[in-house]
């Protein structure tokens, strides 16, 4: 379907459907008035010609009238594919097919863990059948979102932990896994009942909001996230926690592959240590030197995610003019391959310079 501009100076996806259709009924009608007036003016101005100049007018009056035919015909076709694309916004609203946003995510992991705790308590069965559809939708939701982002939950529960006529609090407990990478998340959640804006019968409206947080990660990550994870928890956000952790974790998980792969295929040469040195790659020349990647993955505290590779040249004998000569351009052919190539293909392509002949089993 054609992208038409709005009236405002961006694409139809600027404005709402209702402001579109405003816009081409505005257009029809000055359309359709300026070829009225122009019909008129003509007509008027017959009157006065002589029979030689009028059956020249009245052709040129025929051909404005024509244009204005397929005007108005071409604007009517434009209506049609705007009533098209408000049927087409409409029918993917009822079918569930908009994009998750911060909101909705909340929303929906505040709905798994009451409805897994409705569940367990055979609550569910005297549950209506609009509040059913509602939590099926919700789970729906959520696996579609763990599939996407690599997140899973594999418990999710909550209790009250305080109550009175106007608020409730709520204790939510979260546990998963992020691409490989295990959380455990508390939080306390203050619903507030309000009546503003609410008409007569109808009931109040409950206003939820995070009032503490508490995050724990695995144990490898904790001087990585130290800092990002003391400040949402101050900031109570949740979303950014679990945003971050995503990013964390797929960048960790390239390293991890791409250590394992040269590890794979240059054997003895290569060495990567354990505990707080796996961010470092070792690798020894028979010339004499050794290589030592250095890719590091580190969180600000307000959640910026840098993914970070560098190189070092050592010698444990001495070694040829030649030799060293070579080796020496090496962090900054390094440098100069990641911005173009990424980090992973990288470091395979000055690991294949200087052994261009895996090891095979």
């Amino acid at each position: 379907m054609a992208d038409y501009p709005s009236p405002h100076g961006g694409s139809s996806s600027d404005v709402s459907v209702d402001e579109l259709n405003a816009s081409i009924r505005e257009q029809v009608h000055a359309a359709v008035s300026r070829f009225a007036d122009v019909l008129a003016a003509e007509q008027s101005e017959t009157e006065l010609l002589e029979p030689c100049e009028l059956e020249g007018r009245q052709s040129e009056l025929q051909r404005l009238e024509e244009e204005r035919k397929n005007y108005e015909g071409q604007l009517l076709r434009l209506q049609e594919e705007v009533d098209l694309m408000e049927d087409e916004m409409r029918r993917r609203e009822e079918g569930g097919g908009e994009v998750l946003t911060d909101k909705d995510m909340e929303k929906a992991l505040f709905g798994i863990a009451r409805s897994s705790k409705e569940e367990s308590e055979g609550e569910m069965a005297t549950a209506s059948r609009e509040h059913e559809r509602v939590v099926r939708n919700l789970k729906a939701r959520i696996k579609l979102n763990e599939a996407f982002n690599g997140i899973q939950f594999s418990s999710a529960e909550w209790e009250i932990a305080a109550k009175d006529e106007t608020s409730l609090h709520r204790k939510h407990i979260h546990t998963g896994s992020a691409h490989g990478f295990l959380f455990h998340v508390e939080y306390l959640v203050k619903e507030d009942k309000s009546s503003e804006g609410a008409k007569d019968g109808e009931s109040p409206s409950v206003l939820a909001r995070i009032v503490a947080l508490s995050v724990s990660v695995e144990p490898t990550s904790e001087n990585d996230l130290q800092p990002f994870i003391s400040r949402v928890s101050v900031d109570f956000d949740l979303m950014k926690f679990y945003q971050t952790y995503v990013k964390y974790a797929i960048l960790v998980n390239e390293r991890r592959d791409s250590y394992a792969t040269a590890k794979s295929k240059y054997g003895a040469s290569v060495r990567v240590p354990d505990g707080p040195d796996r961010t470092r790659l070792n690798y020894r020349m028979k010339a004499g030197l050794s290589l030592f990647f250095s890719w590091t993955v580190s969180v600000s505290e307000r959640g910026f995610v840098d993914s970070s590779l560098g190189l070092q040249v050592k010698s444990h004998r001495e070694v040829s003019d030649e030799d060293r000569e070579t080796v020496s351009h090496l962090p900054l052919l390094l440098q100069k391959m990641i911005q173009t190539r990424g980090h992973r293909k990288a470091l395979a392509s000055v690991l294949a310079l200087l052994q261009p002949n895996p090891v095979t089993s």
